[in-house]
């Protein structure tokens, strides 16, 4: 039965529920990525089954008889108001339109995430409308979900045994660490090697490989554990990349010293307590190891890991500090990227951990672009402004009237958080951090300023991410 049809003991119709809910305002498109099945097909005769290739939709609530429009869906199944499967028929990906038969109640659709066809929809009616996200909220701005939704969402729920509300502030201090860029990449994956040797229970390592000049690339588990049970348990999981670009060493100095400092200290900070025993962490540290060697944005090939992903994957120009391969996914680094989403389809949260270098944006030290939306932004906007806050009182290099960060959307080219977008992943952008404070005069890269603020920040992010989360 449909839940959300019942209250108080009497059954209402569809007509009569529409009728109670003029106030909610929906999306002309009817398609939520956010809840869709990864590596998964809609078979003819309606079975499921697995399959690298696709993604299939929710049950998407349609009326009788009504005519549909859709964009970036190869197949449409059909079924009626208890959800048994009817049919399903093929559609282009280019457009379709259809209209439901009279006892049809719900569609699903078949599509395959690494198509050109990022501005998938599903609208009522003959004519295909401009894209825009789905949401469902009231008239006046708050977001509504249906009953029987929500009860679906809190079976597996998030839940922290501890509070994760507050400001994470570190009083560490870090080694020197200002000879950062020389550092090689083994000598980067020997720090973590270490750090697993000290708590092996609780780290462990895959090595995904070889890149094309033999440097190894592995990914580290940040695993806690659990009491037994007989249920199986939700536990967040965040996968962090790092040493993306083969320049940008404070991204993966900082996500080592929050680690380290999860390890080793977690008692004398709450916040970072919650975080060791409620999260399950992967993270690569350098995903870019011949231009990590080598400090140059593009691996030894020439090649941006960070445009050659096959979401929006666009060429450029070979030569450039942005090029895009040869073909989507032609780089061993990004094939190796790949190997982690594909191996955990219940990634939560995904972050691509950055830093730009002095003056190229500014005076800032902050800087998050996504494509994945306003809510992302919106929590981009909350870290900016709980930091300079907290700043503001710390550091007097920093003036009035002044944000030390910016949110924005970056173009589509074959990024990392814009695959890991289209694959239904929510929580994902692109986090810098500047490697080192311009508006401090006396101020080097990777100085005990950056250490401190990068790892603030980055855990700062981390928290509000799975505050969201755990709504």
């Amino acid at each position: 039965m449909d839940v959300i049809t019942y209250a108080l003991g009497k059954r209402y119709t569809d007509e009569e529920v529409a009728k109670s809910t003029e106030f909610v305002k929906r999306s002309s498109n009817l398609f939520d990525i956010s809840k869709c099945t990864q590596r998964t097909v809609i078979l003819a005769n309606g079975n499921l089954s697995p399959n690298n290739s696709y993604s299939i939709s929710d049950f998407i609530r349609v009326k009788p008889a009504t005519t549909y429009s859709l964009y970036g869906f190869i197949n449409i199944a059909y079924y009626d108001k208890n959800k048994n499967f009817i049919r399903r028929d093929n559609i282009s990906y280019a457009g379709s339109t259809i209209t439901t038969g009279s006892n049809v109640h719900y569609i699903r659709l078949n599509f395959q995430p690494l198509s050109a066809y990022p501005e998938r929809r599903v609208n009522e009616g003959p004519t295909l409308l401009p894209y825009e996200p789905y949401y469902t909220r009231f008239s006046d701005g708050f977001k509504l979900e249906p009953l029987n939704e929500v009860i679906d969402r809190y079976k597996d729920r998030v839940m922290f045994d501890m509070p994760i509300d507050g400001i994470f502030s570190t009083n560490e201090t870090y080694a020197d660490y200002t000879n950062f860029s020389s550092v090689t990449a083994a000598e980067v994956y020997t720090l973590f090697d270490n750090l697993m040797a000290s708590y092996p229970d609780y780290i462990t390592k895959q090595l995904l490989g070889n890149d094309a000049w033999g440097n190894p690339i592995s990914a580290y588990y940040f695993t806690p554990a659990q009491p037994s049970d007989e249920l199986t348990t939700k536990m967040p999981k965040v996968f962090i990349t790092c040493g993306v670009h083969g320049n940008e060493h404070a991204s993966t100095l900082v996500a080592y010293l929050l680690f380290k400092q999860m390890c080793e200290k977690w008692q004398e900070y709450p916040l970072l307590e919650a975080l060791r025993f409620n999260v399950n962490f992967i993270l690569i540290p350098v995903v870019n190891p011949s231009g990590w060697n080598a400090f140059t944005r593009t691996n030894a090939n020439g090649v941006d890991i960070n445009r050659n992903f096959p979401h929006d994957w666009v060429q450029g120009t070979a030569g450039t500090s942005t090029y895009g391969g040869t073909a989507p996914l032609s780089e061993l680094e990004s094939q190796y990227v790949m190997s982690i989403f594909n191996a955990h389809p219940d990634i939560d949260i995904m972050y691509d951990f950055h830093n730009f270098h002095t003056g190229s944006n500014g005076d800032y030290f902050l800087w998050i672009p996504t494509n994945a939306g306003a809510h992302v932004q919106h929590m981009a906007k909350n870290l900016i402004s709980r930091m300079t806050r907290k700043w503001k009182k710390e550091y007097t290099f920093i003036p009035d009237n002044f944000f030390v960060g910016y949110t924005d959307e970056p173009n589509k080219e074959g990024m990392i958080q814009n695959y890991a977008q289209s694959i239904g992943i929510r929580y994902a952008a692109t986090f810098e951090i500047c490697w080192k404070w311009v508006l401090d005069t006396t101020s080097v890269p990777y100085d005990q300023t950056m250490c401190k603020t990068g790892v603030e920040a980055f855990t700062n992010w981390l928290l509000i991410n799975l505050r969201e989360l755990a709504r």
